[in-house]
């Protein structure tokens, strides 16, 4: 009964932080994630059925909600962020919060966590923000990723 969402703008990266220079990553298409996802072994035919991929720029936050409705979204409960970047994750959590969409009990997965530090203060800054409505510990890590676990507080 879940949903497989993905979101991008598919233009690269819409800025330049630390490292990361706008437009770098630019090299694929919606319809080429998309087909990608549906050729995959490992997903369940189940799920492909429920496979979306939109196509917008995490400023669109208003466009971003009205398809998480036109999808019947509700929560999210396993939410992997790719962003590279500070402003765009700044933009994911508005999106997040502002849609009240982060399920009662839910994983969040930062790819290159550690890569860029704005990226990572944005990362604590808004766990800062939320501390008092979740509990929020580290699932697990690589060196380029980190998993934590949001847990509503009671």
């Amino acid at each position: 009964g879940k949903t497989l969402i993905g979101l991008d703008g598919f233009i690269g990266l819409p800025y330049s932080d630390g490292g990361f220079r706008k437009g770098k990553f630019s090299n694929t298409s919606r319809k080429e994630c998309r087909d990608n996802l549906l050729k995959s072994d490992e997903l369940y035919d189940e799920i492909k059925k429920r496979v979306f991929v939109g196509k917008f720029l995490y400023e669109e936050k208003e466009a971003i909600l009205n398809y998480f409705k036109r999808l019947r979204v509700e929560k999210l409960c396993f939410i992997h962020i790719d962003c590279d970047i500070s402003q765009s994750a700044k933009q994911i959590f508005e999106i997040l919060v502002e849609g009240d969409l982060i399920a009662d009990k839910a994983f969040i997965l930062f790819d290159d966590y550690g890569i860029e530090e704005t990226l990572r203060e944005e990362i604590e800054k808004f766990f800062a923000t939320q501390r008092d409505k979740w509990n929020i510990s580290v699932h697990s890590e690589t060196i380029l990723t980190k998993n934590f676990v949001f847990e509503k507080r009671r």
